[in-house]
């Protein structure tokens, strides 16, 4: 994710192209926020991401604490575009999130290699994660073994975990062996994951929020029709 994140950063800072109508609304209210701790190796923190959803599911946006190379916050809307939100230059860059993906696939195609088997099931343990009941299941592959606790909400998480795309990123994912596939399917929060005895995601909360975006006092810049291609070409320029 933080790759996708840094890559969309720079598409923010591409200019010279005229605006299109926005899909995104002058005022986003969000319902739910959700805090997750992100850690990296021997458990030290590597910062916090907050999630921001509408109980509708038409809307979900990702704010990091580490600033992501200047970008305040993601926006996914229900139409598959992605906004960048940049509070220093005050600007919001939108892409088409199926384009870039896409994009993304194709230049890691060039060199294919044979997906390793592995497998996801439950193991039929429980806990409580912010105070709601979660259940585990087991990543097994090559590597080992990763665990993944899940729990059930009440707002959807398919835009989340699928960038944005919405069914066609759904259908690519492969719910019975890819652990965000399982969470779309069963709109399930992916709350904890834990890799070797560490804990590489941790949920710190959940709950409701009055949170409110506006997109008053920013340039919208509407990159949806370029391709990554066409994007990163005309950067080049």
């Amino acid at each position: 994710m933080k790759q996708l994140l840094s890559l969309l950063t720079c598409l923010c800072m591409v200019t010279g192209f005229s605006f299109a109508q926005s899909s995104l609304p002058a005022q986003i209210q969000f319902n739910y926020e959700v805090v997750q701790q992100m850690n990296i190796k021997n458990g030290e923190q590597s910062g916090t991401n907050t999630y921001y959803f509408t109980t509708n599911g038409d809307f979900t946006a990702i704010k990091s604490s580490t600033g992501d190379n200047g970008m305040s916050m993601l926006i996914y809307t229900k139409d598959g575009s992605g906004w960048l939100v940049d509070d220093a230059r005050k600007t919001i860059t939108g892409v088409s999130m199926n384009k870039v993906m896409t994009g993304m696939a194709m230049k890691g195609n060039k060199n294919p290699k044979t997906k390793p088997a592995r497998t996801l099931t439950p193991t039929g343990k429980t806990k409580k994660i912010c105070g709601r009941e979660a259940v585990e299941y087991q990543l097994q592959s090559e590597k080992g073994t990763t665990n993944f606790w899940y729990v059930p909400v009440e707002f959807p998480t398919a835009r989340l975990y699928t960038a944005g795309i919405g069914g066609a990123g759904l259908s690519k994912l492969g719910a019975t062996a890819n652990p965000l596939g399982t969470a779309v399917d069963k709109n399930y929060l992916v709350a904890e994951v834990e890799n070797g005895g560490q804990k590489a995601i941790e949920t710190k909360s959940i709950t409701k929020t009055a949170f409110s975006f506006s997109t008053a006092g920013y340039t919208i810049k509407d990159l949806r029709g370029k391709s990554l291609g066409g994007i990163i070409k005309e950067q080049s320029k």
